[in-house]
Parts: structure tokens; C-alpha cells; sequence
């Protein structure tokens, strides 16, 4: 072996023992790392998707108490783990978890398939999941690459190129694939990851000083670290503006499903409508859904932020009356009986598109019911964007 091969060899060596002793001693404590069972190790890595870890904690233990065991998981109903879900946004990921355990249950017997090539067949589990479980799980030698092992590698290397490029993705897994301890390659990836949670970090002064791999990171010689890593310029987000609609009648609230595809696909809501309306404008059309406005308050303004797109919310709070419109009251009625929150197949849809102007509709139709408050709070599945108001009426 060439001197030059020996020098490279001992150098990897070096970068991976002075990690590894860092995390023996600096690893964080989190709820999901007290085995390494695929199952618990696939629900938070799942989870902690474009979502802080001090968020995610609470959500796991719940997630995990609901559904110990895949199987519990695979059996639930989609309102029962949505609700599960409120608050983390992404509603996608959670409904993939559901399809890969069914799949898992009725296909593996209840056990995750054991290797990266098969874990990526599974819905929504792509490189970083797939190469997470397969290291933590099976103590396979893949790096996972995610936004810390990428923003490591651009400091490390002085990467010049936009870390969003799927080439600087597959460059990173190159590099990280030549250092993974491959006795250890669980605690590789995780070390990595609280070095970019804890030291490496993306929004505050990164604490260089303290860094176990300080020495092979050429942003940190140059003294240039907060010249990455680089990435290419953000686009704006389309701004849309809502009024939003709490609706009371007989001491309970209207609630709408949203449809089954699309933004925030298959959630509840309150009633909305595109634009910012005027009082007047808004006693209009409660009017033409059929209710009887008898008082109505202006709330404060609130605004929620998707990655593409954020709303400028009004809203107003309406107490109603008798029904005008019977067609309405009796499917209502109905629904605030016998509502699952389950496609009603068996019944007809009776929709009633309203149009104040062009950009601005209100539609009560086969999914609007009247709810509970107590409802509200444990039952139905509100995303994120309405909890300013949802914690206004709770």
C-alpha cells in the first residue's frame, strides 16, 4: 500500500473516531433512540421531515402511545392518525406512513424490509429515510444524507454550488460514503446530525471552536464558514388573502372537509372564501348559505405561511339564528348526527356555490357539519393554518 493511500486511510479514520467519541459523550437524549426497532426509528425520522426535533418530541410519544406496534397503525382510521398529526403540516407524509403499513403488514408480516433497495419501493420513504433505517436498523454502511450532512459537507469542502442541486446531493453521499465508520454507521449518521443541530449550525454563528472535526473542515482554516453553504435565491411566495368563518348555531360550530386532493387535502376547516370581505359583504353571503346572522364580530387579523404560498387572514365570528333555507338545515342536521368523517358515498351531494364576486365563493355542501367545540379539540384533524382562530374559540 502507496504512503499516500496509508495517509488517506488514517486520515478517514481520524475523522470518523473523533466524531464518534464527540457523540458518545454529546448525543442527544430523544424518545426514539432507545432501540433501534425500524418501526420507531421510521415514524421519527418521518416526523422530524422539515420539522424542528424539540417539536417532533411531543408528537412521537403520542404517535407511539396510539400505536405501539405497526400493526395498530396500519388498522387505524384516517381521522383518528390526522388528528395525531395536527400540527405538523405536510398532511402527505402521514398518509404515506399509512400506506407503507398496511403494505408492511399485509406484504412483509409485519416487519420492515431489511436493505436500501427494498425500503425505497415503500411510499414515501426516499434516499435519506431509506438510508437512515438501513444504517440505524441494519447497520448498513450508507450515509443519509439530509440538510445537516449537507451543510457539513459544503463547510467541509468549500463547496461552491447550490446545495439544492441534485449534483451536490449525490457529491455529498460520495464523500460522507468514503468516511462512514462501517462498523458503526447509525451513530455515524447521527452524529452528523446533532453536529449540524448543536455546532455545524444554518441560522446562528456556527460554534466552530468546539467542532470534533474542526481540522478537516477547509471553511473553518479559510476562515470563511459563513460564506456557506451556498444557495440559490429564494422564490416569493404568492401572497392570497382569506376570510375565514366561525360560524355558530344551536352552541356548536360549522366545520367543512376540504376536498380529497389539493392543499391541505382531506382536512376540516372552517368556511373561508378568497379575498377580504367587509362586514356587510360577509352577512350577505352567511345569508345565502341558508343561516340567520343575528350578531357578527370582527376578530384580529392572522397569517399562516406554507412553503409556497401564505395567507392574510380576517375573520369574522357569526352567531346565527333559525335556518332560511331547510334544504340546508336538514343535510346539516344530518351530518352534525351521524358525520364520520368518511366519504359518503351512499348519499347524493348537494353543494351550494355562492358567488359574491368572481375570486370569492362559499360552499356548504355534503361534508359541512356542525361540531362540538370538545370535537374540535380532540377529534377532527385542523391543520395549522386556522389555529389562531381554532385557540380563539377553545
Amino acid at each position: 500500500m502507496n504512503s499516500l493511500k496509508l495517509n488517506y486511510l488514517k486520515q478517514t479514520e481520524l475523522f470518523s473516531n473523533n466524531l464518534l467519541n464527540w457523540y458518545e459523550n454529546n448525543a442527544r437524549i430523544l424518545p426514539w433512540r432507545k432501540n433501534t426497532d425500524p418501526y420507531t426509528v421510521w415514524v421519527s425520522e418521518i416526523m422530524l421531515q422539515q420539522t424542528q426535533v424539540k417539536t417532533v418530541n411531543f408528537y412521537f410519544i403520542r404517535f407511539m402511545q396510539a400505536f405501539p406496534k405497526i400493526e395498530d397503525f396500519a388498522n387505524s382510521s384516517e381521522d383518528n392518525y390526522l388528528k395525531l398529526w395536527e400540527g405538523l403540516g405536510y398532511y402527505s407524509r402521514v398518509r404515506n406512513m399509512h400506506k407503507t403499513a398496511k403494505i408492511i403488514v399485509d406484504q412483509f408480516a409485519g416487519k420492515f424490509p431489511n436493505n436500501y433497495d427494498d425500503l425505497l419501493k415503500l411510499p414515501g420513504i426516499g434516499p435519506y429515510t431509506a438510508a437512515a433505517i438501513a444504517s440505524i436498523c441494519f447497520n448498513q454502511a450508507l450515509p443519509a444524507i439530509d440538510g445537516n450532512l449537507m451543510r457539513i459537507f459544503s463547510r467541509l469542502n468549500c463547496y461552491p454550488q447550490d446545495i439544492k442541486l441534485n449534483k451536490t446531493k449525490q457529491e455529498a453521499f460520495q464523500f460522507f460514503e468514503k468516511l462512514i465508520d462501517v462498523n458503526k454507521p447509525g451513530e455515524f449518521n447521527q452524529a452528523l446530525m446533532d453536529l449540524g443541530s448543536s455546532i455545524c449550525l444554518a441560522k446562528t454563528e456556527p460554534l466552530c471552536k468546539t467542532c470534533p472535526i474542526q481540522n478537516f473542515c477547509l471553511a473553518y482554516q479559510d476562515d470563511v464558514i459563513n460564506l456557506f453553504p451556498k444557495r440559490s435565491s429564494i422564490k416569493k411566495r404568492k401572497i392570497e388573502k382569506r376570510t375565514i368563518f366561525l360560524i355558530h348555531h344551536d352552541h356548536k360550530i360549522l366545520l367543512g372537509k376540504r376536498p380529497h386532493y389539493g392543499l391541505l387535502a382531506n382536512l376540516y376547516e372552517f368556511p373561508n372564501i378568497k379575498g377580504h370581505l367587509s362586514q356587510g359583504q360577509t352577512i350577505k353571503i352567511i345569508r345565502k348559505t341558508g343561516f340567520n346572522p343575528i350578531r357578527i364580530k370582527e376578530l384580529e387579523p392572522s397569517k399562516h405561511i406554507f412553503s409556497h404560498l401564505e395567507w392574510q387572514m380576517i375573520a369574522y365570528e357569526i352567531w346565527t339564528d333559525e335556518f332560511s333555507n331547510s334544504n340546508v338545515k336538514n343535510i346539516l342536521e344530518d351530518n352534525s348526527r351521524d358525520f364520520s368523517g368518511q366519504d359518503k358515498k351512499t348519499k347524493k351531494a348537494s353543494s351550494f356555490n355562492l358567488n359574491e364576486r368572481d375570486d370569492a365563493y362559499l360552499t356548504l355542501n355534503q361534508d359541512c357539519f356542525l361540531s362540538c367545540l370538545e370535537d374540535i379539540k380532540n377529534k377532527w384533524s385542523i391543520p395549522s393554518a386556522f389555529n389562531f382562530y381554532k385557540e380563539y374559540l377553545l
